[in-house]
């Protein structure tokens, strides 16, 4: 079986009401990256990539213009192959961010036709460790006034979640202390709560708001610094109680070690699209196994 044809298609979809976080402001649409891969035995795979308005062209001209004649012509089971090829392509105009996303969308759809030549689902086809996982409710809603945040995270609950997040970052802090204790007074103590500040701090003031979240009893703080200070989410994970969340902006198995031997961070966020796609996914998943995370 050989990889006779990619097709990729953008679509920029409007949100049903704008969304705005700590870093990103408002944002009204997301943009998807589809692609299919096509071979020359009938099966076919289902990739995609996404952004939150911005390089969804770039990231469709990098699979149209340079990786689709890397991968046309090979095996499509040979994933691990064609995903050091395509990175070998890309790697000298970028080994993350446009380059991460151009290649997880091929590599999603690479073992979409694994999963369906093997006549299983992913979890499957990857071990199948767990039949079912947990998870929490979560909005961008850094710009929703009380009574609409309320109303969002009391629906999550009818939905059934037993944990929800927020996002946290405003300019005034005493408005983020504000609206996490409104969220605890609203789900109760049985219900995990979780905040999200989209990199907005520094250390110290990471800190300093860490250690007033943790009145509410907070699981965890999420991103509270730019990705690229390292030391600094070192320093925010040994000084807080909480957990310590990062890793959705971090585009390599390599960055993540870098987090990992540093001790930088409590729970591990792994991005299949930022990573470059499942292969990668499931290295970095090791990698935190052997951290204990």
């Amino acid at each position: 079986m050989r990889i006779s044809k990619l097709s990729t298609a953008l679509y920029r979809v409007p949100l049903l009401r704008p969304a705005e976080d700590a870093l990103h402001g408002t944002m009204d649409q997301v943009e998807l990256v589809v692609l299919q891969v096509e071979t020359d035995e009938g099966p076919t795979g289902l990739g995609y990539a996404y952004t939150i308005g911005v390089g969804g062209t770039a990231i469709k001209s990098l699979i149209d213009d340079y990786l689709a004649e890397e991968v046309v012509g090979e095996d499509p089971l040979l994933i691990e192959s064609i995903w050091a090829k395509m990175w070998k392509r890309v790697h000298w105009v970028g080994r993350g961010g446009l380059a991460s996303f151009a290649l997880a969308a091929i590599d999603i759809a690479l073992w979409d036709i694994a999963g369906k030549v093997a006549g299983l689902p992913l979890y499957k086809l990857l071990g199948g460790h767990r039949r079912e996982i947990p998870a929490y409710g979560s909005g961008v809603d850094l710009n929703l006034p009380d009574e609409e945040l309320v109303a969002q995270v009391e629906g999550f609950l009818e939905e059934g979640f037993s944990a929800v997040k927020i996002k946290v970052g405003r300019d005034d802090p005493r408005e983020d202390l504000h609206r996490v204790a409104l969220v605890r007074r609203t789900v109760g103590d049985g219900v995990e709560l979780m905040v999200d500040a989209n990199m907005k701090w520094t250390a110290a003031e990471a800190i300093r708001m860490g250690k007033a979240l943790e009145e509410f009893d907070v699981v965890w703080l999420e991103e509270p610094l730019i990705p690229d200070d390292i030391d600094g989410h070192r320093q925010v994970a040994q000084a807080l109680t909480m957990r310590v969340a990062a890793g959705e902006n971090l585009h390599t198995k390599y960055e993540f070690q870098r987090y990992l031997s540093a001790q930088a961070l409590d729970v591990v966020q792994l991005d299949a699209i930022t990573l470059g796609g499942i292969t990668e996914w499931l290295k970095v998943a090791a990698m935190a196994e052997m951290h204990n995370l």
